[in-house]
């Protein structure tokens, strides 16, 4: 039993470990663009630095919005009995999802006209 338990809490670590970076892009991305902290801190007001935020908002939020997919794909690899595939495989899926996520934010958000 303790065997079986210790294999699902392996097998929950893989897509477990990917929450951090997540958050923290997401986090950082979306206090930097918030309009309140860009009132406080003019200097953050460069569309520059404004779209750069919004990329690591929108990659972070894919994490969050695939979490089922990651977390069952995840518990597939760490519960395999034969052929686990190499970890890099699995996080090849959010990096894809992410790369079209970043790609699309532009045509979705227009910046405003000064």
């Amino acid at each position: 039993m303790f065997k079986t338990l210790q294999k699902i809490g392996k097998a929950f670590m893989l897509p477990i470990a990917i929450l951090p970076a997540a958050g923290l892009l997401l986090g950082i991305g979306g206090a930097l663009s918030n309009p309140t902290t860009v009132k406080s801190y003019p200097a953050l007001g460069n569309p520059i630095l404004q779209d750069i935020f919004q990329v690591m908002s929108a990659a972070g939020s894919v994490i969050f919005e695939n979490l089922a997919l990651l977390l069952s794909i995840g518990l597939c690899i760490g519960l395999a009995k034969r052929d686990k595939g190499s970890p890099r495989r699995y996080h090849r899926l959010p990096r894809h999802d992410g790369h079209h996520q970043s790609a699309r934010l532009p045509l979705q958000q227009p910046r405003p006209a000064d």
